[in-house]
Parts: structure tokens; C-alpha cells; sequence
């Protein structure tokens, strides 16, 4: 059956067809309106996707609880990269098997799962049937599949999920504490079902969230929540922490940062933390995030006035920066709701100290739990024991329903024995937690205040959910009649209740918590009448039955009496303010003593009063209302002379002293600084000077701006005399013009005109007007411009001479000083440009001074520039200390000669210098790199003076220095046959902490021949290695690259350590164990690495070699492929990087594996599977040591599917026949796979294992040798042909050039053909320094094994091999036994022994001249013609040559110019036509239906056609570095076949810019280089003028360039006084010289 014709329809089902009826739409060509489904059309689907009832049972039962779980069997899901397409999944026949047969299917993956879902809509109106099932033949399934794969597919994780943290508890199950907490939680998984959501503690999410405790991972904000929510309620049982304690939520930090940066502390939750200050709480705690990525717990302190916070990233001495900002926000807002400033105590709370980097929020929550009861300090040792606990603490209360309504019953019980004296609990106390499985009621005797008792309620993140797990959530959740004693007049009425009344307690009104949403802003009103804030009041029995003086109000207060009689009271700074703050609210002027009776003076009657108990104002309060004394004068009586008063250390005021009337100030408007601070006006509340002149003078039709400066000056005073209020800056603070300078009664707080102000329409106004932003200051009118106040300030800061001039505001030099002090300047790299225009400034200073440059002090940064570039050039750098204040030479070398010289060999110094180099960076015991590698050096003797050891050494032999005393000592040293040969390569250790932004240190170098076996370099190996780790160096890795001598000096180490342990992991299919070996030296583990890198060129080497073909399955790799891609159009590689190919060039190595070389391929080359998997499988292998941000496990299974690929090509090659060191790579890329896959499993488990407590992040991109080749690059550029002197000199050069790359990390340009090595490790990009320190568990290697394994099989199932019949049959995949495999003969057979032909393809790219990426033949004709220019002198003939082709060149580009002339006349009618042809409509074509896949038919290339291998590119954009992502090649316009033909065609440009080239290399002489080319150059010289002895002597012109090109070598060898050069025949000479 065929499938319709697709046609695109916009008709959508009106209102009066609401009922789905497949006639409409199945099988009519309707497109599947997939952005905006219809609810009938989506009902239909869901329904055609629902499961039929008998079919349920294949889903796991969802009371299970999680353990059951774990024992069932369940189909396994396989890890594929390439998967069938799901456009080409469905199918329009009858489907032909059952819902049954995929029991024993694996399921597909999640990522296929998604796309057939996507897909289903439009094939289902297409009419499809069925599904088809690609990995079986012809397997045709149900369409409601769909819904069984993605509901099995989230059973299998969750089940995935819990496996792991049995495992987990398993693995650590060592201490007796543990093994405890480890059963307990084991027989709560037992009774959890895994299908339950816990809907408690403020959270709604799945069980298996709290599995995430019993892992090393870290804790997100659900748990986070949830454990202090179970927090909240253990201390809201407790009665004293619950008055005295407030636990804030999560929202807290976000909603107080919000807040902080609009100014507004409105928020409802900032409003209740006002509450519970007031209240009387007397800490807060709460948690907050740093950087989205670590946990810290804060207090905040009411009694002393401090906020602390416990950073367990930290010790108790050192400041978080992190946390600087969330403290500044916190004060800000005390110092807003309180008045008082906070101070910052920093990391001092009380908290344990993490080791790893996943610990943070067990130690947040345990920081709380310590400062509250007193619980044991987290620790590194018991981080595991404190996760169970917590697993089991979230477990009993989610799951235990019926605890919970003990514990409530319990709770009820004891109020009712406690009696009805007690604090009647707010519905607002309780709902918060409805969601809750605990009851969280006051106990009975609570405080009868209502601000010192409510409890502290966290919130929860969600809306209020009921909880399908306690019953007691719909009781607190459920609505409730208002209470009848609540009346209207007040937050709560007093009624004495009948005696034949039960007493109870009063049923809480019914109003939503205003914490439900932490950041609604409709949820509760601030505002003190609000039901949200409704105090109760203690109620009076009216029979006097119940006990008196038991609860805990009436126990307070005898404490407080009983303290203030005895002397020992420890006055509360926020209850004693809020005390004199209520009491002033009825006398502005009251004051205080604080002795054993508190009294307070009320200043209207004179009289001191004494308070009932401290904080107490209530019966001050009742004698105000009662005090006779209403309205008294100004010059009132004093208070009783006869009364004593002592002193209270405030000063009492005269009653005979005038009371100053203060003005409007913030105490009356909290908006009135910001007005000030706002407006440059003095006043306000006067007409304008439009309405003003024309009244003055008299004048109706008279304008402002016609008066005369004179006139305008009378308007402004005439304005000033009709303000209504005058603004003092100085004071902050406004007064009326008219105020009264005093006030009429003590208690008032302004005088009657300044009042009047206040509440003025005119000044409400101008408080409401918005602070302009900063940069339009500049239009401020110049009447509000104060120039005499601007004048003084400037000059008191010497910034006058600044505003002087008008412009200055416009001046670079005023802009570059705001950007100075925002700190701009302080990025990276631009640190030395400030520090040169501080040594400018300061060079100027002197000099007015008249002071000379002596101790002239130069920033860090200046001086790392300045030593940098005097290396790389130092005439430059000449030219520039001519003109800037810079380091002369001489000091640079004075600050270079401090370093410690560089041993000339290898002993206790090189140890001691390399571990006091560690010391001195702060890297102690961290983990250290050690790599090696050789390159050649100019073998050569050299002398040079000991001035330590006084005596002269004779180096550049192969081995020790030589001490010589005289010139025949000399002698007899260089003719003795016995002794040392020149040494002609330089072995050189360095040694990389792995840490960003720390540079290397050269360990040792030893300059040796070209013949030394791999014995003599592993001599040299073991000792440098047992003298690090002797001297405390922790040698955790040794790289080197792949050459043959290398990889034997690798395994003799491995052979001949102390140790060899090997740690196994079971092969996922046949079981067998893959040993991972690991050396142990003097007691210390060291992996063995390859330079990944060298890997990636070794690979790339190998696949561009034409002498031999790579068979992958059905698919073949040749260079032809490669060199295709590469020149066809749009491809992201260069041609240069597979023509004229550079072997070393990392770039090309680099692009070649990105994942828009992969992408290009799928898209342009399908055909090339081999291609495409050789490039994925190796470019990720290589990616696994090179990303900067991927996972420890993500890396570990990407290494194994390499060697699991690796290992089915070597048997795939066995099994067809295939010589494998003709048809597979080569021995060498072999062996650098393996060592790179071990060597990184190898890493994992020294930096898992072997460690210590502290994790260290493992920096895989570190371990390399580029670190080597870095070092000579750096060296070439200095001495190009160095000796072994040579560099011994340069090292304290080398050592500033490496330093300044490293702190910098600039790289060079990813984008370069043919351009070597490139540098990237000091490049570390996003690392994420505590995410790398997370190491898998061996559960989640053998997990990351078995993936790799999977999708190693999907790949060669892909390249047409089926994996299985690889293995024999005792040993199919899955370990079980297998039917043997029909194989076909192989190659081989066809002929007899030694006839088999090897094909050796002789094609050389090299010959090939056609490189499209070079310069267009424009800019290189160009660059000739601009050459002449500045040509020398050149005979005759040569002249007229090169004039006549520039004449020709100059030609060529006039005729250009005429023809676009012409084209572009020519484009306006060919665009016409082009458009006509658009407008016709093109024919559309039904698409065809899927066929079927024969049942005993698999051609090879079948698979490309219904598979997607999207997964592939995917995985590579994940994997690939940033430097890979930004060098690729982006071609603008893609090239046709015509324009390729063309290319290869000579174009009259091209032989212009031939002959002209010719003619140039005809005239030239070689260039006169340096070292071995400048020997060179000479004796070819000489040797020509010995053969041509007859003619005459260069003259003229060749003479004068001899001459000048010997005195520029003279000068550069004295300028960089390079040493000399001995041989046999001048060994005296030099010998003199020294």
C-alpha cells in the first residue's frame, strides 16, 4: 500500500466539529498542526498511543517498592550514536508482530524514543499502521510502542538510578555506624514504592531524588530545601529554638538581592523577617548559593549586630569573595529595616571543612545543624554517614504517614494537660508546612506576645500540594471557618468563655500562607492590619481553674526578674531598641535607666516611671493615656529635685531649653535622602520665573528670556524669597520657610509649617520623581550647578585642574580616568598598560621634583612586558625605552641573574630547586606532570667560567662538564679518542603542576647522541623520577610522544617498577577481565600517558598515507576520499591540509575531526561511512584528553569505544583474512591507543585512590609533551641553531617567555595552514576546576564500559558486520553461546602463498601545485608590483624585464575593470529573467512509501539510507574544543565544477606573476642567515669561488652587500654575545679569549 500525496493544508476544525473523526483526517493529506494541537485532535492521539489493558502487565507494577524493583528483570536499553531514521519508520501496512515480542527487545534509545514521537503526528495522518523495528527483520509493531518505550524507558532509569546507590551504599559500607544507616535505609527502599512522588517538606519531586544522597554527586536545590524544611520542623518542636530561631528559605538570597538592587524592600518575605525581628528572634539561618555551584550556610546575629557565614571550601581565616556580594546585600537591608550597621565577621560559623567538590551541601546543612543542636561537625571522614543519615531522615518523614499522626496526636494531647493558658496558633504558622508529613504546631505555654513566639516558617519552593503520602496534608491544606472571636476592630478580641464551654483551642482562620510563593508579591499584604500578621491574645478563664504561672510566658518573665535583680542580665540590643522605640512613639523625648528596676521619664510630666519587667512598656504606655498633663509650655517644671538621678550615661534635657524644631528628614520620609541626593535646587514650591517677570516688572506680554543678565538675577531672588521650603544638603534635611524654629509640645517631631510641607501636594510630588540616570547629569540646569561648593571640593582633592576646561567632560583623558577607577583596566593583559602610565606619572613627578630614576619602582605586570620583549626583540624594545618610562637593559638582566642557575646536570639541586618551586607557588603535595622529549642541537664544544666553583668547564659532550685548568688541558681533552663526542640532541625534562594558569619548570636537560638505546634514556628516566618523588614531588604521570625508542622506554618502566598493580574491569561482553596496570615507584603511583595530540597526527598520518587501503566492514578508507572532501565546495577543510600536507601541523590534525568536517561529510558524502566512523571514533579518542569540560566517566567511555572499535577491526581483519599490518593502522598509532585509553583509566584511579582526602582536579589537556616543544620553539626563536651552552643560558629567558604565555593563554590563530605545532595548554578555557575533581565510582566505569561497548557494536553494525560473529561461538555477545557464524573465504584463498599482490600507490601530493586557498592571483601580482617599489639595483636586462611585465600586470587589472563595468549593465536583465523563472510554480511529487527490508537481504550501503547519523555530529559539537570549533575553514560562496576546471587552467595573471618570480630568483642571492645556514652558505660560497678562480672578483654592488652582510653578522653576535664555537684548530684562540 502506498502512502497519499502529501499536501500542505491550513484548514484547522472549527467549534462545530469538536469530535475527532478519523474520515476528516487520516489518509486526506492534512498536515499534523504540530505547534498548536487542538485538545480533540491531541485526546485522538493519545488514545490511538494508549496501552490496551491486557498489555499493562508488561509494565512493572507501580506498588513495587524499590528494592522489588531492582530484582525484576527489565528489557536493558543499548547506548547507540546511529539510529534508523524516524521519518522512515512508519509504515502503512498491517503491523505483524505483538506487544509480547518486545520483552526480550532492548529498548531504543531516549534520543529515537523522542524523534518517533515527533514524528508520529504527521504519519499518522498519512495513514501509517504501523511501526518498523530496523535492528529485526521484518518487525512491524503496534503503534501504541511508542508509549511502552517511553514508559519502560523511564522505568529503566529510575531503576538505573536506585541500582547506583545501592551499589554505592554497598561500596562503603565499612564502619559500624555506617553499616547501621546503610541497613536502615536499605528497609526504607523496601517499603518506598518506586512510583511514589514525595509531595512533603515544601518539595514535590520523584523518589528518586533522594537517591541522589547516596552518591558523591552534588545536592541541588530540592534536597537542599527539603533538608532544611526537616530542619524547620525539629526546631519548631523545640519551645526555645522556635522563639528564639528563624530558619529562612531558599528564595530568600534571590528575593533579597532583587530587592537590594531596586532599593524596594517590600517583598512579603522580606516583610515577614521584619516580623520575626520584632518578634523577638534572635538568629537567622538560612542557606545560599555561590555562583550556582557551591553551598554556603549564613546567620545573621541580632544580639551582637554580626552576620558569619561557614564556607566549608574555606578555612576559618580566609574570606569568601564569593560571598562578599551576598553579605553586602544582606547589610543593606538591615540597614534599611533597622537602622544598624552589621558587621561583616566572615567565614566564621562554626562548620566542617570539605575535601572534595560535591560535599558542599552536606556541609550547608550540617553548619545549621550544628549551630542548632549541637550535632557533630561534618568531616571528611564522615561525609558518607552524614548523606545516609540525611537519606533516612528524608525517607522516614516522606514515607511515614502514620508517625506523623502520632506525633500530631501527641502534640493535641499535651495542649489539652497544659490547660488554655497558651498562645493560639495563627493558621499562618501552620499552612506553609501543610505539604508536610509533620505536624508543626506551638506547644501549649508559648509566650503570650505575639511578636516573641510565632515560629519561624520556611517556606516552600512550589505551590501547596497535597500530599498523596500523609493524610495530615489535607487537613492543614483545607479551608476553615473564620474564627467567630477574630472581630474587626483588632488583630483579636478577648472572650472569657461559659464554664459549661469544652476549652479548646480556636480554630485558625482560613487565609492562604503568604510564603506558599516566596515571590508572589500579591500573596500577602505588608501592612500591620493584615490577617497574615494577626497576633493572638492570651484569653482569661473567668473561673480561675487552671493552673497559674506554668506556661512559658509567665516563666519568662520571673527569668527576667529574677536576672535584673541579681545583676545578670545580658540586655538584647534589638529588644532594648524596640523597647525605647515603642515608648518614644508616645514620648519623642523620653529617656531610660536601666537598672534593677527599669524606669523610663516622661518628659511632659517630669515623673520617672517603673516598668513592670525589662523590654516592657506597658505601663509607661498606660500613664501617657492617663497623665493629666496634656499641653504643657515650652519652659515646663523640672522633674522633682528630691528624686535622685543616677546616672544612665544619656544626657537629660533642660526643661527650660527651647526644643529646636530637626526639619523633614529620612526619620519622616525614608525617600528624602534620595531627593536631596537627586536635585541640585535649594528650594521649592515656587512659581516659575515665566509667571514671576512679567508680575514683577509690570509687564503682561513680558518674556523671561528677553530680560538682561541684571533682571534675570532680580526674577531668581524674587523666586528664592517664594519658597515654600528651603533644601539643606549639608544636613539632609528640608525646612519650611516660614518653620517655627521650634517645636510646641515635646513629643512633637516637626513644627507645625514643616509639617505642613510634608504632607503637601508640591513636595509628595517632587519625592516621587525618579533619579535620572548618571549620564544625563550633564544637562542639569547651571542655576542648580552649586560652582562655589564644586570649587572648594575639587581643590580639597586636587582634582580642580580637571574641570577647568569646558571640554573636560568629552576629554579621553576624563573618560579614561572613570574607566580607570571602575576598573576596567583590571582584565587581563591590561594590567601592564597601567602600570606604564603609573611609571609615566611618577617619572614626571620626579622630574618637578628634581629626583633622579634611583629605586625607580615598576608594576609586576610592566616588568613581566618589559622582560618579554626585550627577549623577543631587543631593538625593538630599545626603540621603545626610548620613548616610555621602561626597565633599562641592564636592570632586566640584574632581575634575571637572580634566578637560580640552571644545573648543568642532574643531582640533589635539580631536586631541590623543582621542590622549592612547588613550595613557593602554594602546590606542595598536589600532583605533578613529568614530561620529556629531544630535538637537536648544534654540536659543538663551548667553555664557560664557574664563578662559584672558580674553575673553567668544557660542555657540549654527552656527558658532565669538564673542569679545565689551562689551554693544553684544553687540548688534551679535545684530542683524547677516550673522551666525550659533541653531543647532538638535547633531552630535556619538564615538570607541569596540574593547575590553570601555573607555569612549567624545567627540571633537567642533558645533551646527548643520536645513538643512545632505549636502556641508556630509561637510566636517565628512573633516576630524575626516584629523585622527585625522594624530594616530595608527587609524580603522578610521565608522557612522551610515540615514537618506537619512546614506547620502549614506557614499558621498561612499567616492567621494572617496584610495583605493577592492575586494576580490572570486566569485558562487557565475553567477561573477561581488561587489566589497566598502574607502576608504583618508591612507594608512589605513576600512570603512563602518550601526547594525545601526537595521537590525533599519528592517526591522520595514517589515514593520508595512499600506499595502503583501510577495509572497515563493507566500507573501505582511502586518501582519494579525504582529498575529495577537502576540495569540494563548502568543505570546512583546507586544501593545504591534504596537499603539500605539513605531518606536524596540529591544526590541520585539529580539523580534521571537528564536527563540521563530520557534518560535511554526512551531508556531501554519505557513501563514505568508513570515513565518517574512522574521524568520530579517533577524533573522540583524542577530545578525551583535550576537552576542558566534559566528565571523568563521559572520557572513560569515550577512550573504551575506541579500543573496542579498535579491537573489532583487528578481528574483523582476522576473520576476513586481512593481513592486519597491510589493511589496519599502524603498529605505532596501535600502541599510542592503548596507551592513551589505559593511561587515562589509570589517571582516574590515582587521582580517585591514591591521593589522600583532598580531591585534585585531574587537567588530562596538561599531560603532554607539548609542554617540551613549547620550550624548544621558544629557543629556536632566540638562537636558531642553539648548543647545549646556548640553552643554559637561555633558560632564565625561557622561564619569562613561558610565564607571560601562560598567564595570558594567547594562542595562536586556530584558522592557520601549515603551521606546526600549536601551543593550547596553557589555553584552559571553561574548566571547571571542581566539576573535574568529581572521579566515577567503579559502578560508573563498568557502566561507562558497557555504553562504549554498545556503541562500538552499533558502529561496526552500521559499517555492515554484525559484532557477534566476531566472537566464537562460546562467546557471542552477552557472554552466552551463539551459533557459528557462516563466513565466506577469505581474500587470501584466491591465491597461492607469495602471489597475493600489494598494491603500492606511488601518487605524491607534493607534486600537485594547485592550492586554491593561496592568495588570488590579484594580491599577488599586486604584492610584486608594490616589491618594485623599494627593488635594489639590478643589471640592465633585468630592469626592462620586470618594467614590462609590470606594465603588463598594470594592464590586466584596467581590462578587469572595463568587463565589471559591462557585467554590472549586463546583471539588471539577467536578474529579470531570473526572477520570471521563480515565479512559475514547480511541480510536487508524492512521496513514495517506504519498502520493506528483504528478510535475507542486507546490501552494504542499505544502511546509510534509513539511518541517522545526526547522533554522530552531535556528539562531537558536545565533545570538541573551542579552538577545533573556531579553526575550521568558512567558505563564503561555494564553488561549481566549471569554476574547479578552471582552477587548474593558467590564467595570464599566473604567468605574469611566474615570469616575474623567475626573474626575481634569477637576480637574488640567498638570504644570510644564522649558525649552521650561515656555515653553510659560506663554504658553498667558497667552494664556487674556487671553481671559478679564473673569472674576476665580485665588485660593485655584490661587494658592498658581502661587506654589510658581514658586519650585520658581527653585529648580531655581539649583540646577543653568543659563545664561541671551539673546534681543534682555534681551541687556543678561545681558551685566550675566556
Amino acid at each position: 500500500m502506498s502512502p497519499p500525496e502529501i499536501l500542505v493544508v491550513v484548514d484547522t476544525p472549527t467549534s462545530d466539529s469538536p469530535i475527532f473523526d478519523p474520515a476528516e483526517w487520516i489518509s486526506c493529506g492534512k498536515t499534523y498542526p504540530s505547534a498548536d494541537t487542538p485538545g480533540f485532535i491531541h485526546a485522538a492521539r493519545k488514545a490511538v498511543l494508549a496501552i490496551p489493558t491486557e498489555h499493562l502487565k508488561l509494565l512493572p507494577d507501580q506498588t513495587l517498592s524499590v528494592l522489588a524493583l531492582l530484582r525484576k528483570t527489565l528489557p536493558p536499553e543499548l547506548a547507540h550514536l546511529v539510529t534508523q531514521e524516524a521519518q522512515c519508520s512508519f509504515d502503512f501496512e498491517a503491523p505483524t508482530d505483538t506487544l509480547e515480542a518486545l520483552e526480550s527487545r532492548p529498548l531504543p534509545p531516549d534520543d529515537l524514543v523522542r524523534k518517533l514521537q515527533q514524528a508520529f503526528g504527521q504519519a499518522w495522518f498519512n495513514g501509517a499502521q504501523s511501526l518498523v523495528d530496523r535492528r529485526f527483520k521484518q518487525s512491524k509493531l503496534l503503534l501504541f510502542v511508542l508509549t511502552y518505550w517511553t514508559e519502560m524507558g523511564l522505568v529503566v532509569s529510575k531503576k538505573a538510578i536506585w541500582k547506583r546507590a545501592v551499589d554505592w551504599l554497598t561500596r562503603w559500607e565499612q564502619d559500624t555506624n555506617f553499616l547501621k544507616e546503610a541497613d536502615r535505609a536499605r528497609s526504607l527502599m523496601d517499603l518506598l514504592p518506586w512510583s511514589a512522588r514525595i509531595k512533603a517538606l515544601g518539595s514535590d519531586t520523584g523518589a528518586e531524588n533522594l537517591a541522589l544522597l547516596l552518591s558523591e554527586q552534588w545536592l541541588d536545590d530540592e534536597l537542599i530545601n527539603m533538608l532544611v524544611q526537616e530542619l524547620f520542623q525539629r526546631t519548631h518542636l523545640d519551645p526555645k529554638l522556635s522563639r528564639t530561631v528563624a530558619l529562612l528559605p531558599l528564595p530568600f538570597q534571590q528575593v533579597l538581592h532583587k530587592a537590594a538592587a531596586k532599593q524596594t524592600y517590600s517583598h512579603p518575605l522580606l516583610e515577614r523577617c521584619k516580623h520575626y525581628i520584632s518578634g523577638g528572634r534572635q538568629r537567622f539561618y538560612f542557606p545560599v548559593n555561590v555562583g550556582g555551584v557551591h553551598w554556603v550556610s549564613c546567620m545573621i546575629d541580632f544580639e551582637e549586630n554580626v552576620i558569619c557565614y561557614g564556607d566549608s571550601m574555606l578555612s576559618a581565616t580566609r574570606k569568601s569573595e564569593g560571598m562578599q556580594g551576598i553579605v553586602e546585600d544582606i547589610q543593606v537591608w538591615l540597614k534599611d529595616t533597622l537602622s544598624i550597621a552589621f558587621t561583616d565577621k566572615g567565614n566564621s560559623l562554626a562548620h566542617g571543612v570539605q575535601e572534595d567538590s560535591s560535599s558542599c551541601g552536606v556541609c550547608s546543612v550540617n553548619t545549621i545543624e550544628h549551630a542548632l543542636f549541637g550535632t557533630t561537625l561534618f568531616t571528611h571522614r564522615n561525609r558518607h554517614l552524614m548523606r545516609v543519615q540525611f537519606f533516612n531522615q528524608l525517607d522516614l518523614v516522606s514515607s511515614a504517614p502514620k508517625a506523623a499522626e502520632d506525633l500530631e496526636r501527641k502534640e493535641r494531647s499535651r495542649d489539652v494537660r497544659l490547660g488554655e493558658n497558651h498562645l493560639e496558633t495563627q493558621a499562618h504558622d501552620i499552612v506553609p508546612m501543610q505539604s508536610s508529613s509533620i505536624s508543626c504546631r506551638v506547644p501549649d505555654g508559648s509566650p503570650a506576645s505575639p511578636t516573641e513566639t510565632e515560629p519561624a516558617i520556611l517556606p516552600s519552593f512550589g505551590r501547596p500540594t497535597q500530599t498523596q503520602m500523609s493524610p495530615l496534608s489535607t487537613t492543614l491544606s483545607s479551608p476553615q471557618p473564620q474564627s467567630p472571636r477574630v472581630n474587626s476592630a483588632g488583630p483579636a478580641s478577648t472572650q472569657r468563655p461559659s464554664e459549661s464551654t469544652p476549652k479548646r483551642k480556636r480554630t485558625p482562620p482560613a487565609h492562604p500562607s503568604c510564603f506558599e510563593d516566596a515571590f508572589s508579591e500579591s500573596s500577602c499584604s505588608s501592612d500591620a492590619s493584615s490577617t497574615c500578621y494577626t497576633a493572638a491574645k492570651r484569653r482569661k478563664s473567668s473561673t480561675g481553674c487552671e493552673t497559674i504561672g506554668l506556661s512559658s510566658s509567665a516563666t519568662a518573665s520571673r527569668k527576667l526578674k529574677q536576672s535584673m535583680e541579681h545583676g545578670t542580665l545580658a540586655i538584647n540590643a534589638v529588644r532594648l531598641e524596640r523597647f525605647k522605640k515603642t515608648c518614644r512613639e508616645y514620648d519623642g523625648l523620653a529617656q531610660f535607666r536601666h537598672e534593677k528596676k527599669w524606669q523610663v521619664l516622661h518628659t511632659v510630666c517630669g515623673k520617672w516611671y517603673v516598668m513592670k519587667e525589662p523590654y516592657s512598656a506597658q505601663r509607661f504606655r498606660e500613664h501617657v493615656k492617663k497623665c493629666p498633663v496634656r499641653n504643657p509650655k515650652r519652659t515646663a517644671a523640672a522633674p522633682d529635685p528630691d528624686r535622685r538621678e543616677p546616672d544612665t550615661g544619656e544626657r537629660a534635657l533642660s526643661r527650660s531649653i527651647i526644643i529646636p524644631c530637626p526639619g523633614i528628614r529620612d526619620s519622616s520620609d525614608s525617600r528624602l535622602s534620595t531627593y536631596l541626593h537627586r536635585t541640585g535646587a535649594h528650594g521649592g514650591d515656587a512659581p516659575s520665573v515665566t509667571a514671576i517677570a512679567p508680575e514683577l516688572f509690570g509687564d503682561k506680554t513680558l518674556v523671561y528670556s528677553a530680560l538682561s543678565e541684571k533682571e534675570k538675577e532680580l526674577v531668581l531672588t524674587e523666586q528664592q524669597h517664594q519658597w515654600a521650603w528651603r533644601n539643606d544638603h549639608t544636613a539632609v534635611a528640608v525646612f519650611s520657610t516660614a518653620c517655627g524654629k521650634g517645636l510646641d509640645t515635646i513629643g512633637q517631631t516637626l513644627c507645625t509649617e514643616c509639617s505642613r510641607v510634608l504632607y503637601s501636594k508640591v513636595f509628595c510630588n517632587a519625592l516621587r520623581v525618579p533619579v535620572p540616570e548618571g549620564h544625563n547629569y550633564k544637562f542639569l540646569n547651571t542655576q542648580y550647578r552649586n560652582e562655589t561648593l564644586g570649587t572648594i571640593y575639587t581643590q580639597v582633592h586636587g582634582i580642580r585642574e580637571l574641570l577647568k576646561d569646558q571640554s573636560s567632560s568629552d576629554s579621553i583623558f576624563t573618560r579614561f580616568a572613570i574607566m580607570v577607577h571602575e576598573g576596567k583596566f583590571k582584565r587581563k593583559g591590561k594590567a601592564a598598560f597601567l602600570d606604564l602610565v603609573k611609571a609615566m606619572v611618577t617619572l614626571q613627578e620626579r622630574e618637578e621634583r628634581g629626583v633622579g630614576k634611583q629605586n625607580f619602582n615598576y608594576g609586576p605586570a610592566l616588568l613581566e612586558f618589559s622582560q618579554t620583549c626585550s627577549i623577543i626583540s631587543p631593538e625593538l624594545y630599545r626603540t621603545m625605552h626610548s620613548h616610555f618610562q621602561l626597565p633599562a637593559h641592564r636592570s632586566l638582566r640584574r632581575l634575571r641573574a637572580k634566578l637560580p642557575r640552571f644545573p648543568m646536570d642532574i643531582g640533589d639541586r635539580t631536586f631541590a630547586m623543582v621542590r622549592q618551586y612547588l613550595v613557593d607557588i602554594g602546590y606542595g603535595q598536589g600532583p605533578v606532570a613529568l614530561s620529556y622529549d629531544d630535538t637537536k642541537l648544534h654540536a659543538a664544544w663551548c667553555t664557560f667560567y664557574d664563578s662559584e666553583k672558580q674553575t673553567h668547564f668544557l660542555v657540549g659532550g654527552t656527558g658532565p662538564p669538564i673542569a679545565v685548568a689551562n689551554v693544553d688541558e684544553l687540548r688534551e681533552v679535545l684530542r683524547s679518542p677516550e673522551g666525550q663526542k659533541k653531543a647532538t640532541k638535547l633531552r630535556l625534562w619538564c615538570l607541569q603542576p596540574t593547575l590553570p594558569k601555573v607555569p612549567p619548570l624545567n627540571v633537567a636537560a642533558k645533551a646527548i647522541p643520536s645513538n643512545l638505546t632505549a636502556e641508556d634514556l630509561y637510566t636517565m628516566l628512573i633516576t630524575i623520577i626516584r629523585g622527585l618523588i625522594q624530594a616530595g614531588v608527587n609524580v603522578s604521570s610521565y608522557s612522551a610522544d610515540g615514537t618506537e625508542t619512546e614506547r620502549s622506554v614506557q614499558k621498561m618502566l612499567m616492567d621494572r617498577s617496584d610495583i605493577v598493580r592492575e586494576y580490572t574491569i570486566d569485558h562487557p561482553a565475553t567477561g573477561e577481565a581488561i587489566p589497566v596496570r598502574i607502576a608504583f615507584i618508591s612507594g608512589w603511583p605513576i600512570a603512563i600517558v602518550q601526547d594525545s595530540k601526537h595521537g590525533a597526527k599519528t592517526f591522520r598520518n595514517n589515514m593520508c598515507s595512499g600506499a595502503r587501503t583501510l577495509p572497515l566492514g563493507n566500507y573501505i578508507l582511502v586518501f582519494s576520499q579525504l582529498h575529495e572532501v577537502a576540495f569540494s565546495p563548502g568543505s570546512p577543510l583546507y586544501h593545504r591540509d591534504v596537499e603539500k600536507l605539513d605531518r606536524q601541523d596540529d591544526n590541520a590534525a585539529t580539523r580534521l575531526y571537528t564536527s563540521a568536517t563530520l557534518d560535511h561529510i554526512i551531508d556531501r558524502f554519505p557513501e563514505y561511512l568508513g570515513l565518517i566512523v574512522y574521524l568520530f571514533v579517533f577524533g573522540e579518542l583524542v577530545d578525551a584528553y583535550q576537552n576542558r569540560s566534559i566528565s571523568h566517566q563521559e572520557r572513560i567511555k569515550m577512550v573504551f569505544r575506541a579500543k573496542f572499535f579498535l579491537d573489532f577491526w583487528q578481528k574483523f581483519l582476522k576473520k576476513a583474512g586481512y593481513p592486519e599490518q597491510r589493511y589496519c593502522i599502524s603498529r605505532e598509532a596501535i600502541d599510542i591507543c592503548n596507551i592513551l585509553v589505559d593511561g587515562l583509566i589509570a589517571l582516574v584511579i590515582i587521582h580517585r585512590d591514591y591521593m589522600g582526602e583532598r580531591a585534585h582536579p585531574l587537567l588530562l589537556w596538561l599531560l603532554s609533551t607539548e609542554i617540551c616543544e613549547h620550550v624548544f620553539g621558544e629557543c629556536q626563536k632566540l638562537v636558531k641553531d642553539f648548543t647545549f651552552l646556548d640553552f643554559l643560558y637561555m633558560v632564565p629567558r625561557l622561564s619569562v617567555l613561558i610565564r607571560s604565555a601562560c598567564r595570558f593563554a594567547q594562542t595562536s590563530d586556530p584558522g592557520a595552514r601549515a603551521s606546526g605545532y600549536a601551543h593550547t595548554y596553557f589555553d584552559h578555557g571553561d574548566a571547571n576546576l571542581a566539576f573535574l575533581s568529581v572521579f566515577p565510582s567503579d559502578i560508573d566505569i563498568t557502566d561507562a564500559t558497557q555504553e562504549a561497548w554498545d556503541e562500538a557494536c552499533n558502529l561496526w553494525d552500521l559499517l555492515g558486520v554484525n559484532p557477534p560473529d566476531l566472537f566464537s561461538a562460546s562467546t557471542a555477545a552477552g557472554g552466552a553461546p551463539g551459533p557459528q557464524a557462516t563466513i565466506l573465504p577469505s581474500i587470501t584463498s584466491w591465491f597461492s602463498p607469495g602471489e597475493d599482490p600489494v598494491y603500492d600507490d606511488l601518487y605524491d601530493p607534493l607534486d600537485d601545485d594547485c592550492d586554491a586557498e593561496e592568495p588570488s592571483e590579484s594580491d599577488v601580482l599586486q604584492q610584486l608590483i608594490d616589491a618594485e617599489q623599494d627593488a635594489p639595483l639590478r643589471t640592465a636586462v633585468t630592469e626592462d624585464r620586470m618594467r614590462s611585465l609590470t606594465c603588463a600586470a598594470i594592464a590586466l587589472t584596467l581590462n578587469d575593470m572595463s568587463i565589471k563595468t559591462l557585467m554590472a549593465k549586463e546583471d539588471v536583465h539577467a536578474v529579470g529573467e531570473a526572477y520570471d523563472l521563480v515565479q512559475d510554480p514547480m511541480p510536487i511529487r508524492s512521496v513514495p512509501g517506504a519498502e520493506s527490508i528483504r528478510p535475507y537481504d542486507r546490501p552494504p550501503g542499505s544502511h546509510g539510507i534509513y539511518s541517522d547519523l545526526s547522533g554522530l555530529v552531535r556528539v562531537r559539537k558536545q565533545h570538541e574544543t573551542e579552538r577545533a570549533r573556531k579553526g575550521v575553514h568558512t567558505s563564503k560562496a561555494n564553488t561549481t565544477d566549471n569554476e574547479r576546471s578552471s582552477l587548474c587552467e593558467e590564467s595570464k595573471r599566473q604567468v605574469l606573476i611566474r615570469e616575474m618570480q623567475q626573474a626575481l630568483a634569477e637576480e637574488q642571492d640567498r638570504g644570510i642567515g644564522t649558525g649552521l645556514e650561515r656555515d653553510a652558505h659560506w663554504h658553498s660560497h667558497v667552494g664556487t669561488a674556487s671553481k671559478a678562480i679564473t673569472q674576476p672578483s665580485a665588485g660593485g654592488n655584490s661587494a658592498n652587500a658581502a661587506l654589510i652582510a658581514g658586519a650585520k653578522a658581527a653585529s648580531v653576535r655581539a649583540t646577543h654575545r653568543l659563545p664561541l664555537h671551539l673546534d681543534h684548530t682555534s681551541s687556543n684562540r678561545s681558551f685566550a679569549r675566556l
